[in-house]
């Protein structure tokens, strides 16, 4: 599994080292952190999200991605889940999966989506 970590403080997104001591590390500092994350395992996904304390709904369609696009909103967390690529060629579709519960952000990538590392080095200025 791949993180990649960028925490948003003072109007800047700033990439920061990979979480290693997740969840032991303070989502609550200053800022809104930014969790993309790649080439995830299910249980992978879940140990990661679960410090969230998700709706098991929520935490269920983030793990089994049922092909579908689709909305959960559950008190005040929002999941979108949606394609992103129509490949005729592909036998599977990318999927990318939001998972929204300030002041984390969380992307789950289902497929190669090189358009996000773009956006990302764009809105970092790397």
């Amino acid at each position: 599994m791949k993180i990649n970590w960028y925490l948003l403080n003072a109007g800047k997104l700033q990439k920061q080292p990979s979480p290693t001591g997740w969840p032991k590390e303070d989502i609550s500092q200053p800022g809104e952190s930014w969790f993309d994350i790649e080439d995830a395992e299910p249980e992978e996904i879940r140990q990661f999200l679960t410090p969230l304390r998700l709706h098991p709904l929520i935490l269920d369609r983030c793990v089994d991605l049922a092909d579908i696009p689709g909305v959960i909103s559950y008190d005040k967390v929002v999941l979108l889940e949606f394609p992103i690529a129509f490949d005729r060629d592909s036998e599977s579709q990318a999927y990318l999966t939001f998972v929204l519960q300030s002041p984390v952000l969380v992307t789950i990538r289902h497929g190669v989506m090189p358009a996000i590392d773009e956006l990302a080095q764009s809105l970092t200025g790397e």
